[in-house]
């Protein structure tokens, strides 16, 4: 049976975590959650994802690039290293043999969601994206107490095809009529 890990932040500084797929579900009391990534470490993550693979071979910032990827293992110390509970689930999950793998966060607060989470690595580990058995990574945004509105970019604008001529709108009428009618043309076989 496939195992889900659920990460589920009813704010942004507690996480708690949810074994599913092995007996009956399990799951810690709410645990403090210090996100360890600032806004300068997305930054970080931005360069090292857009701009360091192509452009590795003229500016070579290799140091830069090794802090970046250790940025992973702080997410995970953030979660699993400060309670021995969260700790096991999380061993269990990554014990698993089947595929089918699922993590998932779910938060009502968008800053918890834009985590990288596919970054995340267990210290002595590898990346989950590069486990043997792949591990698939959701993200659920619930909660959302009001419906917010959405400016549109641009202007409301409505098109209507129409004819092009007064000949082309008989001809289009009487295809129209004609079909409402039930009066259809004659084909031969």
């Amino acid at each position: 049976m496939a195992m889900e890990l659920i990460l589920n932040f009813p704010d942004p500084a507690q996480v708690v975590v949810e074994l599913i797929g092995e007996g009956r579900p399990q799951r810690t009391a709410p645990l403090p959650f210090a996100g360890p990534l600032t806004a300068a470490d997305q930054e970080d993550l931005h360069w090292y994802l857009e701009v360091y693979p192509t452009s590795y071979a003229t500016e070579i910032d290799d140091e830069r690039a090794a802090a970046i990827a250790d940025r992973g293992s702080k997410l995970f110390d953030a979660l699993f290293r400060q309670s021995y509970e969260s700790g096991g689930l999380f061993a269990r999950f990554d014990r698993q043999t089947e595929p089918g793998r699922l993590l998932s966060i779910d938060s009502g607060h968008p800053a918890v969601l834009a985590q990288p989470w596919e970054l995340l690595r267990h210290p002595e580990g590898t990346w989950l994206f590069f486990a043997n058995l792949r591990i698939s990574v959701c993200r659920r945004l619930f909660g959302l107490a009001e419906p917010f509105a959405v400016a549109p970019k641009w202007p409301d604008c409505r098109y209507a095809a129409r004819p092009r001529d007064r000949t082309e709108q008989t001809r289009l009428r009487d295809a129209q009529s004609t079909a409402t009618s039930g009066r259809g043309a004659k084909v031969a076989a």
